[in-house]
Parts: structure tokens; C-alpha cells; sequence
């Protein structure tokens, strides 16, 4: 059986370090996975050690895998590519800063290492939805479905995941 999770962490490990407007840091995007719950648990585990994991890539569960001989197909595949931010920012504001200088850029690195790797092979095809603000499936703004605020990318895609081994990917 092939571990997917597994799988796409060596893909993202290639992802650049992410640079913030204004700090001399770079950061390395922290990739985990899991339902709502799972999520939580993680942010709240990493605010008691006083720690953020931004920039974020989330694997959203629950996905379908059709485990097969020496490949898995993943019909529907959703990620959260995140930022934290400040609930005051309006939106042309959240576009110029997060979106423009981080989200943006890290979804073009994000697509570089999904498609010029040797285990994924997907059709180049990707549904992004900007969630400035991020809430609610519906974006309403009523339910925080995080306990972070964030300004966040949610890409799907169908893809297959062969058991190969990773070749060095070129950004």
C-alpha cells in the first residue's frame, strides 16, 4: 500500500523556503494533514509552545484512494496553502500582502513540485479558491472553522501516485 501522506511530504520537502514582507527570515512551509479536529489539535498544540507553522500546506481529509498495484489514484485531492493574518486588513489590503508577496508565489512552487516531479502525474489542471479571512466552507465569516485566522489558497486536483523513487525535483 502506498502511504500518499509519505509520498507528498518528499514532494513538498522541494517547496523553497518562504519569504515574509518586512522579516529577514525565510521559512520552510510545514506540510501536515487531517479533518478539522486534526487541524485544530495541531494549531493549538503549536500556540502552546509558543510556535506558528506558517507558512501552512494542509492535505484536507477525508479523500478517496483507489490503492492499486504499484500506483494509487486520487480521483479528488484538496490542500490549504496558509498564511496567518490580521482580521482588520480588508480585502485589496490581503491581496497585495498576502496573497501577491506570499500565497501566490508559494502556490506557483507548490504547482512546480507537483508537476516536475517523477511520482505524481496529474493532468495540469488545479481549482483554486482564495479564502481571504478563512472561515467557513461558505465564506461567510459566521464560523471560524479554524482556531487561527488565516488568508488561505484551497487547491484541488485529481492526480496518481506511483511507488517509484523520488527524483530530485528542479525548481
Amino acid at each position: 500500500m502506498i502511504i500518499v501522506e509519505d509520498r507528498f511530504a518528499e514532494v513538498f520537502a522541494y517547496i523553497p523556503d518562504v519569504q515574509y514582507p518586512g522579516d529577514v527570515n525565510a521559512y520552510a512551509p510545514t506540510f501536515q494533514y487531517g479533518d478539522d479536529k486534526e487541524l485544530n489539535a495541531f494549531l493549538k498544540l503549536h500556540e502552546a509552545q509558543n510556535s506558528k507553522p506558517y507558512p501552512l500546506i494542509w492535505l484536507l481529509y477525508p479523500y478517496t484512494e483507489k490503492q492499486l498495484k504499484t500506483k494509487v489514484e486520487l480521483p479528488s485531492v484538496s490542500f490549504i496553502l496558509a498564511v496567518d493574518t490580521k482580521t482588520e486588513m480588508l480585502n485589496p489590503e490581503r491581496i497585495k500582502e498576502s496573497y501577491k508577496k506570499i500565497l501566490i508565489p508559494m502556490y506557483d512552487n507548490f504547482v512546480k513540485v507537483i508537476t516536475r516531479n517523477n511520482i505524481i502525474n496529474i493532468e495540469h489542471s488545479f481549482n483554486v479558491i482564495k479564502y481571504p479571512n478563512y472561515s467557513d466552507d461558505n465564506s461567510t465569516g459566521d464560523k471560524n472553522k479554524t482556531i487561527a485566522r488565516w488568508d488561505a489558497l484551497k487547491v484541488n486536483f485529481k492526480c496518481t501516485i506511483n511507488d517509484t523513487c523520488l527524483r530530485k525535483i528542479k525548481i
